[in-house]
């Protein structure tokens, strides 16, 4: 007779900037760490880390869930999203009103995927469109005070009227020239690999994290260089020749895509290494893709804020960023089937759903993935 678990869905994991969650096979969703704005949706806020695990307050059951900065959106079995934390920053403590329990967002087709960023999410519905809510804001430079080449003119201050950002707490559908087939969202932009593999990205794009270059300040006398940095529409990414895309991960300033040969590029901020490379000269950032080193064809990607996980098509992890300079494989006995990665912890998921867990998730904290001993502990069922 075969394993009736093998007709129940995959486990799925997401760890967000000091949260996680766990997605059962049964749809229900589980819940850990930091809820100071509602992001575990419990129906609560408090001031102190949830250390052990509690139930997300749904009344349906889940069919994906994902932790973002202060949020976690999933989607149900019907294909509708939930939201609930805040979608305001951190630094704004005093509009920062955290939704404790999950709220329906109100779109006309059910969802198929929804990524998170830092004030913001995009959903991806059954028909290819892509909505986004929340705000989209420029970063301030990380950088320093970033000059143009050959720039010499000075700024006139007069002239350097903002353009206007996307914001909204109702869904916003983006103008795509085709049906996207995904979507990943960085602190505060978004990309789409589109239905032909093309690649589009809107938002910031400060670190090249789009994969175009900025326009030259001094070709722009009138606008001010933070809306040079700022793609309000969705601008095409130059992908090498010949590739075509199949999906897509996003960092705190970097961009990770697949290709359909089972190559990875990444582009924007390597500061850490997230890029698979040693330090780029002169700049720590890259605005072209550059080609990720990697043994075997990748079958998947995922981000975290300084770092990026490949999953090769032997089931091996490799990891890039943080205090690594060259990539790392993951030592870890078994195939794995996914890795979610948040700025203190780690969930790796096993083919045969071992969960493995490192970093703030684990008591004492780990370096290195072992048997979860928090959040694992709810899955002990399908043993």
């Amino acid at each position: 007779m075969q394993n009736l678990r093998s007709f129940l869905p995959p486990l799925v994991a997401s760890s967000g900037k000091s949260h996680q969650a766990l997605l059962l096979p049964n749809g229900q969703v589980y819940v850990s760490g930091s809820n100071h704005y509602g992001e575990l949706g419990i129906g609560s806020e408090v001031t102190k880390p949830l250390l052990g695990s509690d139930r997300m307050i749904l009344a349906q059951s889940v069919m994906n869930v994902v932790c973002g900065d202060i949020q976690t959106s999933v989607i149900t079995i019907d294909g509708d999203v939930y939201t609930c934390g805040s979608f305001q920053s951190r630094m704004d403590e005093d509009s920062n009103i955290g939704q404790v329990y999950p709220s329906r967002i109100s779109l006309d087709l059910p969802a198929v995927k929804v990524a998170s960023g830092f004030t913001l999410i995009a959903v991806l519905l059954r028909d290819g469109s892509v909505f986004t809510i929340g705000t989209n804001l420029p970063t301030d430079d990380p950088f320093g005070d970033y000059e143009d080449e050959d720039e010499d003119e000075e700024e006139d201050e007069d002239d350097n009227e903002p353009l206007p950002k996307p914001s909204s707490s109702v869904p916003i559908r983006i103008n795509l020239p085709l049906p996207a087939i995904d979507i990943a969202c960085g602190e505060n932009w978004v990309i789409a690999v589109l239905q032909d593999g093309s690649v589009y990205g809107w938002g910031d794009n400060i670190a090249g994290q789009l994969g175009v270059r900025n326009p030259r300040k001094r070709d722009n006398p009138g606008v001010s260089r933070e809306d040079l940095n700022f793609r309000v529409e969705p601008v095409p990414m130059d992908l090498p020749m010949g590739q075509k895309a199949k999906a897509v991960a996003c960092g705190f300033q970097h961009t990770i895509v697949l290709m359909e040969d089972g190559s990875v590029y990444g582009c924007g901020e390597n500061d850490y290494s997230q890029l698979g490379l040693p330090e780029l000269n002169p700049l720590s950032w890259s605005y072209s893709l550059l080609k990720l080193k990697l043994p075997q064809p990748v079958i998947d990607i995922t981000c975290g804020s300084n770092t990026t996980c490949c999953i090769t098509e032997e089931g091996e992890a490799y990891t890039y960023g943080g205090s690594d300079k060259s990539p790392r494989r993951m030592m870890i006995q078994g195939y794995v089937q996914s890795v979610a990665i948040g700025d203190y912890s780690t969930i790796v998921i096993l083919e045969d759903d071992s969960v493995l867990t490192a970093g703030a998730v684990n008591n004492p904290r780990t370096s290195y993935p072992v048997k979860a001993n928090v959040i694992g502990e709810l899955a002990t069922y399908l043993s």
